[in-house]
C-alpha cells in the first residue's frame, strides 16, 4: 500500500497532467518551403501520369517564393505543351483511323450479299469492322478527356508561373517577364503562344500586367486572340480605363469584328453607363452584321429597355431619358430579375454559401438539343443542352465575389477537374473557369459516381483515402448537373451511389443541389440526392 505522501504526490502529478492536457497549446506555423527542398519532387510531379498529380504539383510550386521557381514552373509548362501536342498528333492519327474504318463500312455495304453463305460472311465482316469503329470513338473519347485534363493542368502551372512571379521584387519579375515575352510574343511564337503570354499576364497582379494588358487589346498589329484574351483580362481585372478602351474597340474593321466582339460583351458585363451612347451609335452602321445582335443585346442588358436592334428608338428613348435615367442594379441578362440580391444561383437555385463545387456534365447526350423551359418532349428545342449549361454556369461565375471559393469539375466518360483546389474567385480565375467552359466539347458516357466522389474530394472530404491529420473541409455546397443515367464510372446502379454519397456525407454535412436537363435524365435518383443531402431539386 502507498503512503499517504506517495498518494498526494500522485494525485499532484495527474492533476498537472490533466490541467495540462486541458490547457491550449499555442501552435507554430510550418516554416514556408524552400525551392531547394520542393524542387526534386515537384520536377517529377511535373511529370505525373494523373492530372490531379501534376494539379496538385503546380498548387505547391504557387507558393515558392525564390526566382528559380520561375524556370521549374516553366518547364512543366513546357512539358505540358508537349503533352499536349502528343494528345493532338494522337488525336488525328486516331480520327484518319476512323475515317477509314467508316469508309470500309461504305464499301461493304455497297457489295450484295444474296445467297446465305455470303451474308453470313458479310454480317462476320461488318462486325469485325464495327469493332474497329468503335475502338476508334473510345479512343477519340479518352483523348478528348486526356486534352481537357491537360489544358486544366496547364492553366494551373501558368497561374502557378503568376504567383510566383508576383512575389518577386519588381525589377527581379520585370526580367524575368521581359523574357518570357520575347520567347511566347516573338517572331517565331504562334496564336497560342501569345494566349499563353497574356494568361500568364493575367495571374499577376502586380508588376505594371495591367498596362500591359491594356496596350496588347488595343495593339492593331497583334493576332486578334491575342488581343481579346487581353482585353478580357482587363475588363475581368477591372482595370482602370478599360472601359474607354473597350468603347474606342467598337469601331475595329470588318476583318477584326471578332475584337469588337468582344469590347462589346466587355462593356455589357462591366455594366458601364457610358457605354449606352456609343452602343447606340454603333447601332447606326450598316455593316454590323452579327453584332448587331451583340449590341443589341448589351443595350438591352444595360438599360432592361426593350427596344429593337435599330438605333432610331433607342437613340429618341435616350434624347427624353438621359438626363434622369439610373442603371438597373444587375446586368438584365447575366442575372435573373428575379434573382434575389444577394448569394449565387444556378438554374435558379439559389445558395447563400461562400465555398461552391459546381458539377456539370459533358457527356455527348449534351450536344442534344434542350428543350424551352416550362415545356417537355423534344418539341421546343431552345438551343444545345451545352450551350444552356454554360450559360448558367457564366450566370452563376458571375455573382461570384473575391471572398467566395469555388471549383469546376466536369464529367462525361471520366472526370475533369478544372482547377485542382479550391480557389478564391478574383477575376482572372473566373474568367480562367468561363474559357475553359466554352471550349470543352462534350463527349462519351455518364460518369455520375465519379463526378460526385471527385467534387467531394475537392470539399476536402478523404473518399477513399488514409486520413493521416484532421479533415480539412473547404467546400459546403455542390450544384451537381446531368442530363443522362449514369453509363459509366465505378459505380452505374443509382441506389448503390446514393449508398456511397450517404457515407461520404455521413460526417461531412455537404448540401448537394441537382439540376435534371432534358427528359432522358434519371430525375428521381437526382431528387432522392438532393433531399438526401439537404438540397433542393430542380427539372429543366
Amino acid at each position: 500500500m502507498r503512503s499517504r505522501p506517495a498518494r498526494r504526490v500522485l494525485h499532484a502529478l495527474v492533476g498537472a497532467l490533466l490541467l495540462g492536457a486541458g490547457a491550449p497549446r499555442a501552435t507554430v506555423a510550418a516554416p514556408p518551403e524552400t525551392y531547394d527542398a520542393a524542387a526534386p519532387a515537384l520536377t517529377k510531379a511535373f511529370d505525373a501520369a494523373k492530372p490531379d498529380d501534376r494539379l496538385q504539383a503546380y498548387a505547391r510550386a504557387a507558393k515558392l517564393r525564390d526566382v528559380r521557381a520561375v524556370a521549374l514552373v516553366l518547364g512543366g509548362l513546357d512539358k505540358e505543351r508537349a503533352r499536349l501536342e502528343r494528345i493532338a498528333k494522337s488525336q488525328a492519327e486516331a480520327q484518319t483511323a476512323l475515317e477509314g474504318v467508316l469508309n470500309e463500312i461504305d464499301k461493304l455495304n455497297k457489295q450484295p450479299a444474296t445467297t446465305g453463305a455470303a451474308i453470313e460472311a458479310f454480317n462476320k465482316k461488318v462486325r469485325k469492322v464495327e469493332r474497329r469503329r468503335d475502338e476508334q470513338y473510345n479512343r477519340l473519347r479518352d483523348l478528348a478527356v486526356e486534352a481537357a485534363g491537360a489544358k486544366a493542368v496547364a492553366a494551373a502551372g501558368t497561374a502557378a508561373a503568376g504567383a510566383v512571379l508576383d512575389a518577386l521584387p519588381d525589377d527581379v519579375a520585370n526580367a524575368q517577364l521581359a523574357q518570357i515575352a520575347a520567347a511566347w510574343t516573338g517572331p517565331k511564337s504562334t496564336a497560342d503562344d501569345q494566349v499563353r503570354w497574356v494568361d500568364l499576364l493575367a495571374a499577376v497582379p502586380g508588376h505594371g500586367s495591367g498596362k500591359a494588358l491594356r496596350e496588347l487589346a488595343l495593339a492593331p498589329d497583334k493576332d486578334v486572340r491575342m488581343r481579346t484574351a487581353a482585353l478580357g483580362a482587363a475588363a475581368a481585372r477591372r482595370e482602370a480605363g478599360v472601359v474607354q478602351d473597350a468603347i474606342s474597340l467598337l469601331a475595329e474593321p470588318a476583318d477584326r469584328w471578332v475584337v469588337a466582339a468582344a469590347a462589346v460583351d466587355v462593356l455589357r458585363r462591366l455594366h458601364a453607363r457610358e457605354a449606352i451612347e456609343p452602343l447606340i451609335a454603333m447601332l447606326g452602321r450598316d455593316d454590323l452584321g452579327r453584332l448587331r445582335e451583340d449590341a443589341h443585346r448589351a443595350l438591352r442588358s444595360l438599360t432592361a429597355q426593350t427596344h429593337g436592334p435599330y438605333q432610331q428608338p433607342w437613340k429618341d428613348w435616350w434624347t427624353d431619358a438621359k438626363a434622369g435615367f439610373t442603371m438597373p442594379p444587375t446586368p438584365a441578362d447575366a442575372v435573373s430579375l428575379s434573382a434575389p440580391d444577394k448569394g449565387v444561383t444556378f438554374y435558379g437555385i439559389t445558395t447563400f454559401s461562400d465555398r461552391i463545387v459546381f458539377v456539370l456534365d459533358v457527356s455527348g447526350s449534351m450536344l442534344d438539343p434542350a428543350r424551352a423551359e416550362g415545356t417537355t418532349g423534344a418539341g421546343a428545342a431552345d438551343g444545345r443542352k451545352i450551350d444552356l449549361a454554360r450559360k448558367e454556369l457564366y450566370a452563376a461565375l458571375a455573382m461570384l465575389d473575391d471572398k467566395k471559393t469555388f471549383d469546376c469539375i466536369f464529367f462525361g466518360h471520366r472526370v475533369v477537374r478544372l482547377l485542382g483546389q479550391m480557389t478564391q474567385a478574383a477575376a482572372p480565375v473566373v474568367e480562367r473557369a468561363r474559357r475553359f467552359a466554352g471550349e470543352l466539347e462534350p463527349t462519351g458516357g455518364t460518369n455520375i459516381h465519379d463526378a460526385l466522389e471527385a467534387a467531394f474530394r475537392a470539399a476536402g472530404v478523404p473518399v477513399g483515402q488514409a486520413v493521416t491529420g484532421p479533415t480539412n473541409l473547404v467546400a459546403d455546397t455542390i450544384f451537381f448537373m446531368t442530363d443522362g443515367t449514369p453509363t459509366a464510372g465505378k459505380l452505374t446502379d443509382p441506389a448503390r451511389i446514393l449508398e456511397s454519397v450517404a457515407e461520404w456525407n455521413r460526417t461531412a454535412h455537404l448540401t448537394i443541389h441537382t439540376v435534371a436537363v432534358g427528359d432522358e435524365c434519371d430525375a428521381k435518383f437526382l431528387e432522392q440526392l438532393a433531399r438526401d443531402n439537404g438540397g433542393r431539386f430542380v427539372k429543366r
